[in-house]
């Protein structure tokens, strides 16, 4: 039932057969901690297809299911998702604040992946707010467990984050340097 509903492209709303499913799965899943996965699911949904008041609605599901259920790697990606469209929307402070609590819970659940893309994250509103020495600093813990973890495309991330931030401080030779090491991490990737 989880993978058997469809969103409106132009309405970015649950079709009418798609809202039955979902309810049949939240009803079979109620005292369940699968809970927060569907309410999760539903927000990245409704956040591709820009509902946001849908996918706010969801976000505080997969918060309620979350706690009850310690279901803390789905809070985390839930806190980034929404974390994400306040910095794309180029409101850093609230994208910051979400990127944190991400962080809080992914450190929680423990996964090295979820705290490096929490720590970029908040490197990444730190760099926009021109706090460079503080966006560095969370650029090279990210870093650093990106390396532990063998995850060259999110390490080549940190890299170029690194290269941007040298950058901006004129310093082109060292950002240079960062801009080849992120390139290199990106070809061992393969991610074009």
């Amino acid at each position: 039932y989880m993978s058997m509903y469809t969103i409106d492209k132009e309405t970015g709303d649950l079709s009418i057969e798609s809202r039955k499913y979902i309810d049949t799965a939240i009803a079979y899943h109620l005292e369940d901690s699968l809970l927060s996965r569907v309410y999760l699911l539903l927000e990245s949904n409704y956040l591709q297809f820009h509902n946001y008041s849908k996918a706010y609605e969801s976000h505080l599901k997969v918060i309620e299911y979350g706690e009850k259920h310690g279901q803390y790697f789905n809070m985390s990606i839930s806190y980034n998702s929404i974390g994400t469209k306040y910095s794309q929307w180029k409101i850093l402070d609230k994208a910051e604040e979400f990127y944190r609590t991400s962080l809080r819970y992914a450190q929680s659940s423990n996964d090295s992946n979820l705290i490096a893309t929490s720590l970029n994250n908040i490197g990444d509103c730190l760099l926009h707010s021109n706090n460079l020495d503080s966006a560095a600093k969370y650029f090279i813990d990210a870093a650093s467990i990106n390396k532990t973890n063998s995850n060259y495309q999110k390490l080549s991330v940190n890299y170029s984050n690194l290269g941007d931030i040298l950058f901006k401080r004129g310093n082109y030779d060292l950002a240079q340097k960062w801009f080849e090491s992120g390139l290199q991490n990106a070809l061992i990737s393969n991610d074009p």
